[in-house]
């Protein structure tokens, strides 16, 4: 045969056939792999021999002292039957096999030996390399944002990579942007990486953060003039419309206090958006007519604590008369009403045990005015 490259080559015999019932050894000086973190052996072999001829390959951590043929024809791109190359390659081939046991090692030599039998042409191996080979390694980290994921490469040895990000999508980028995923709750993300020495790969299940809207608001009709605050309480939402039950509609998250001159009860819609989902929240709203009184008794009225728990204190510091007291809940329903004749420094505990946690309107009238408060119940 021939070189593989160049002119040289190491052969049982350069000019014909190998001894009869031949064994014969060629072993290596010293490797230095102690900077190598992923060490891989290359080389091109050619063999035509005789059955029950065969070449090994032998491995030396310890000076030489002691060999162990290395690998076995489960490698991939390597013996061709047990622990040993035998019958005919059919011309040169490129055989390879990791020496990643022995990464750090300073003293490894390497060894060919041959048992022949009946003479043939016999074995030979030309361009003999060991390279530090790419090691594939990623983290991935819920980053940015809830549906993003933020991809480290943290690979050794590699000078370039190619991403599969298991939505059809796909990047050269050592480090790419950080990722969306909107639909996914589960991805199989990939990872290759290459370099002149091979290639590695990895592949792992990534679970993007998903998190779909919930929408939720509250509405304040204690508002003068037939007027409703709505204040939106939705999470992850990244977008929102509003139906206010009249025909009219608002893409702002908090709108403008919104009249209703003409409606005793609305159906108000809220949608809300973000690229992982919908949802949306119906509530009948109540609005109702708050008088504009020439007096306010609110120099008059102290109600505490609040928020409050087990009662509702509330003392009167002028002689007022009789007063309604009522508390209605935020769909406008009346769940405490008493009417009570106020005389200065009148002191009244409303007892709030029983009420729901949650917004509540005190409203208190009598003939010199009205007080329109809050009260939130713990």
């Amino acid at each position: 045969t021939t070189a593989a490259s160049g002119t040289h080559i190491w052969a049982t015999n350069l000019s014909g056939y190998h001894n009869l019932a031949e064994e014969s050894y060629v072993t290596s000086p010293c490797f230095d792999l102690s900077a190598m973190t992923n060490p891989k052996l290359k080389m091109l072999i050619w063999y035509n021999e005789t059955s029950l001829t065969y070449t090994q390959f032998n491995i030396s951590s310890d000076g030489g002292n002691n060999y162990l043929t290395l690998g076995s024809a489960a490698d991939p791109n390597w013996y061709n039957a047990g622990q040993a190359w035998t019958h005919s390659s059919s011309g040169w081939k490129q055989v390879e096999h990791s020496l990643l046991s022995y990464a750090g090692n300073s003293d490894i030599r390497l060894q060919f030996f041959f048992k022949g039998t009946i003479q043939n042409t016999g074995f030979a191996f030309d361009s003999i390399v060991i390279c530090d080979a790419p090691v594939a390694v990623f983290t991935e980290g819920i980053a940015t944002d809830r549906y993003f994921v933020k991809f480290i490469n943290s690979s050794l040895n590699a000078d370039s990579c190619l991403w599969k990000f298991g939505d059809g999508t796909t990047s050269n980028l050592t480090n790419p942007p950080d990722h969306i995923y909107p639909n996914s709750d589960s991805v199989l993300v990939t990872l290759i990486v290459y370099n002149s020495c091979g290639i590695d790969s990895i592949i792992k299940w990534v679970n993007p953060k998903c998190d779909k809207p919930t929408a939720s608001f509250i509405e304040d009709i204690t508002i003068k003039g037939y007027f409703v605050k709505f204040i939106n309480l939705s999470t992850n939402a990244d977008s929102c419309l509003w139906e206010f039950g009249d025909g009219t509609t608002s893409n702002l998250t908090n709108p403008p206090e919104h009249s209703y001159p003409n409606s005793d009860s609305v159906l108000v819609t809220l949608f809300v958006y973000n690229p992982c989902g919908t949802d949306s929240i119906k509530k009948w709203v109540h609005p109702r007519y708050v008088g504009i009184y020439e007096n306010d008794l609110s120099n008059f009225v102290k109600l505490f604590p609040n928020p409050t728990k087990d009662e509702l204190n509330i003392n009167f510091s002028e002689e007022l008369g009789k007063c309604v007291i009522e508390i209605n809940n935020n769909q406008g329903e009346t769940v405490i009403k008493k009417v009570v004749d106020v005389n200065q420094n009148t002191k009244l505990q409303i007892p709030t045990d029983k009420l729901s946690s949650g917004l509540y309107f005190v409203k208190i009238t009598n003939t010199k005015g009205v007080l329109n408060s809050k009260m939130i119940k713990q």
